[in-house]
């Protein structure tokens, strides 16, 4: 259920205003992708729980929150598991290389 909410508030905060703005920037991204040649996965390309432990640790507090209401503290002062869901979910994103349906 809170893996439900959560999903639910990122699509309604990092969604397009418009129809049209979304069908303007799926067809810009779609025009320049077949194109982006981006470094080749190597294994350093790997996200581990630790690295992404050691960002948010190593991230300045006391700034402003962004459009998703998260801050700093928030991801500091999370559960401990946080860093571990995250990075399956980063290393996920890489190896499928869009967004599923639903989530964009």
């Amino acid at each position: 259920m809170i893996a439900d909410q959560f999903a639910c508030h990122f699509a309604a905060d990092c969604s397009s205003v418009s129809v049209s703005g979304t069908d303007r920037l799926k067809h810009e991204y779609e025009k320049l992708r077949p194109d982006y040649k981006g470094e080749s996965l190597a294994e350093t390309g790997h996200f581990d729980a630790e690295l992404v432990e050691n960002v948010i640790l190593k991230t300045k507090r006391g700034k402003a929150a962004g459009l998703d209401g998260v801050t700093t503290e928030h991801l500091q002062y999370c559960h401990a598991i946080l860093p571990c869901v995250l990075s399956k979910l980063f290393n996920l994103m890489i190896r499928v290389g869009h967004v599923p349906a639903g989530f964009g």
